[in-house]
C-alpha cells in the first residue's frame, strides 16, 4: 500500500528533509520576521512612554518628538497616531490632526473614537462638510459618541439649526450629564432662546468642577448675554474673573472681559485685557479687533490703525482657505492652488500645515519650480517639514 512508502528508507528521508526545512523556516521566520518586529515594537512601546512623562512633566516639544518617534520605530502603532492628532488638536494644529487621523483609520478603522476625532479637528479647520460626513460615521459606530454628538450641536449651532443643535446636545447631556463636554455644549445650544435654563445648567456644573476654566468662563458668557438678572453684568465679571483666575493663558476670557469694559466704557482696562487676548492668540481675529475698538476709543488711532489691519488680514485668510478647501479639498495638489493655501496657512500662523500643505502639492509635481521654491522660503525661515 502506498501508505507503506513512509516507513520504507526513502520515505523516511523525504519526511525528515521536510521537518528540516519547516524547522529552518520556523527560525528564519523568528530571526528575520519577528524578533525584528519584537524590537521595533519594543523601541516603539519605549517611545510612547517617554511622551507620557513628557506630558505630565509639560514638556509639548518632547511629547511631539517621541511620538513622532514611536511611529517611526513601528508605523503600524495605532495608539501613538491616536494620541499624536489628539496632541495636535489640542494644541490648534488641526490640519496636523486630520492627517494623523487618517493615517489612524487606514491602520485601525475600528479604532475607538477615531472618526469623531477626526470629525472635530476637521471642524477645527473649518471643514465643516467633512467634520459632519465623519461625525455621521461615528454615530453609525457609536449612537453614544459624545465627540461626534458635540461636534454636531456646534456645526448646526454654526448654521442656526438651533432645534437639531439642543436635541443633539441635550442626548450627549443625558447619557454624560457630569461630561465637561457635554454640559458646556448643552448650555451653549440653549444660550439664544433659553439663557437662564443655560446658565442654571452651568451653576450646577460648577458644583462639580469648582476649577473648570471653560464652565467658569461659559457662565460669564451666559451672564452677559441675557443668562442673568438684574446683577447679571456683575455676576458676567465675577465668573470671567474666576476663569481668569483658574488660567490667565486662555484668549477666550480675555476677550469677554474686554467686551465688558468696553460697553462699562472703561478703555483704559479694557485695553489691557485685549492686549492680553492678543499675546494669549495673536492670530484671534477677534483678540485683535477688539484691542483695536479699546486703543481707538482712547484716541489712540495710530495705534489701532494697524491692530485693526491685521484683523482684517486674519479674517480675509480664514474666509480664503474654507473657500479653497470646500472647492479643492484639504490638501490640494494643484501648484497654484496649494501656493495660496500654504500663504494663507503662514498668515494664520499655521506654518507646520503650510508645510504640509506644499510637500503633498509637490509629491504631485516633483518637477514644479514655484513649490520647491516656497518650500525653500519655509524651510529657511525655519519652518520644519
Amino acid at each position: 500500500m502506498k501508505f507503506h512508502l513512509l516507513f520504507r528508507p526513502k520515505g523516511r528521508t523525504i519526511v525528515f528533509g521536510l521537518a528540516i526545512a519547516a524547522a529552518l523556516a520556523a527560525f528564519l521566520f523568528y530571526q528575520f520576521v519577528f524578533r525584528p518586529g519584537q524590537a521595533m515594537r519594543h523601541a516603539a512601546y519605549e517611545h510612547f512612554a517617554a511622551s507620557a512623562a513628557a506630558l505630565r512633566a509639560g514638556d509639548d516639544a518632547q511629547v511631539e518628538t517621541e511620538l513622532i518617534a514611536a511611529i517611526a520605530a513601528w508605523p503600524q502603532y495605532a495608539s501613538a497616531y491616536a494620541r499624536l492628532g489628539d496632541f495636535y488638536s489640542n494644541h490648534k494644529q488641526p490640519g496636523l490632526a486630520i492627517t494623523a487621523y487618517r493615517r489612524l483609520i487606514e491602520i485601525a478603522p475600528d479604532y475607538p473614537d477615531v472618526y469623531g476625532s477626526l470629525a472635530q479637528a476637521c471642524e477645527d479647520d473649518s471643514a465643516d462638510g467633512d467634520a459632519r460626513r465623519y461625525a455621521n460615521e461615528e454615530l453609525k459606530r457609536d449612537p453614544t459618541s459624545l465627540i461626534a454628538l458635540d461636534t454636531l450641536a456646534l456645526l448646526d449651532r454654526q448654521s442656526h439649526d438651533y432645534r437639531n443643535a439642543i436635541a443633539e446636545a441635550r442626548k450627549a447631556y443625558t447619557l454624560q450629564p457630569k461630561d465637561p463636554r457635554a454640559i458646556i455644549t448643552y448650555a451653549q445650544s440653549l444660550l439664544r432662546d433659553d439663557p437662564v435654563t443655560a446658565a442654571k445648567v452651568l451653576v450646577g456644573a460648577q458644583k462639580i468642577m469648582p476649577q473648570s476654566w471653560e464652565v467658569a468662563y461659559d457662565l460669564g458668557y451666559c451672564y452677559s448675554h441675557g443668562g442673568g438678572g438684574p446683577a447679571a453684568s456683575v455676576q458676567a465679571m465675577a465668573q470671567l474673573r474666576h476663569a481668569e483666575a483658574i488660567d490667565d493663558t486662555q484668549a477666550l476670557v480675555h476677550q469677554e472681559i474686554c467686551q465688558l469694559l468696553l460697553q462699562k466704557q472703561q478703555f483704559v482696562q479694557a485695553a489691557h485685557e485685549g492686549e492680553l487676548a492678543v499675546k494669549a492668540d495673536p492670530y484671534d481675529s477677534e483678540a485683535l479687533l477688539l484691542y483695536s475698538q479699546a486703543l481707538d476709543w482712547q484716541g489712540k488711532h495710530a495705534q489701532a490703525a494697524p491692530i485693526a489691519a491685521e484683523s482684517r488680514v486674519l479674517i480675509g485668510a480664514q474666509a480664503d482657505k474654507i473657500k479653497i478647501q470646500t472647492q479643492y479639498g484639504g490638501f490640494p495638489t494643484d501648484p497654484a492652488v496649494a501656493h495660496r493655501l500654504a500663504i494663507d496657512d503662514l498668515k494664520l500662523g499655521r506654518t507646520r500645515e503650510a508645510v504640509l500643505v506644499l510637500e503633498t502639492a509637490l509629491s504631485a509635481h516633483q518637477s514644479d519650480k514655484s513649490l520647491r521654491a516656497d518650500m525653500l522660503g519655509l524651510l529657511r525661515a525655519g519652518v520644519s517639514p
